[in-house]
């Protein structure tokens, strides 16, 4: 994630991949999926105290899942889906909006009047509701499929999150 402030406006840009795969199975073969995360965050930070922040914030963001549609043994998308044709895969766009308030601690490395960098910790929580979905299709030719199930990521969340930060600027937290 990058983000920045300015004066107490906090923007964001989280950016999220992750990917899994079945173990190999006898014959070699192996079923993955993938999912693709992208947001734009702004809000305000209502409170500064010693490294502590306090801050909302709202967001917009999209979201792509694919998973593979073939396998030696893999028979739940061929079972299910229509118009699938030799796709390899198939996979579902999403678009949400969504608000969040949470707290952060900035550990500085060093004297807390000359350390730009440090650890970070943060725990949110947030509600996130999907708006809009791009159906289910296969990739690469974008044919629609029907049959499969409705993916909505609509629901509460809370999140702890440890990281490095660095602030780029020479002023001194509030």
């Amino acid at each position: 994630m990058v983000g920045f402030d300015v004066s107490r406006l906090r923007f964001e840009l989280p950016f999220f991949f992750g990917g899994a795969s079945s173990g190999p199975a006898p014959d070699g073969s192996t079923i993955g999926a993938r999912v693709i995360d992208a947001r734009i965050d702004a809000g305000y930070e209502f409170l500064r105290w010693r490294g502590l922040t306090g801050f909302a914030l709202g967001e917009i963001g999209a979201t792509s899942f694919s998973i593979d549609a073939h396998g030696a043994k893999w028979t739940y998308v061929v079972d299910r889906a229509s118009n699938l044709g030799g796709a390899g895969s198939v996979g579902q766009a999403s678009y949400s909006l969504g608000i969040q308030a949470g707290f952060e601690q900035f550990v500085p490395f060093g004297p807390v009047d000359h350390a730009p960098c440090g650890l970070l910790v943060s725990l949110r929580a947030g509600y996130l509701g999907q708006f809009a979905d791009g159906g289910w299709a296969t990739d690469g030719d974008s044919r629609s499929v029907e049959g499969l199930p409705v993916v909505d990521a609509s629901g509460a969340w809370i999140s702890l999150n440890v990281g490095f930060a660095a602030e780029f600027t020479r002023w001194k937290r509030e």
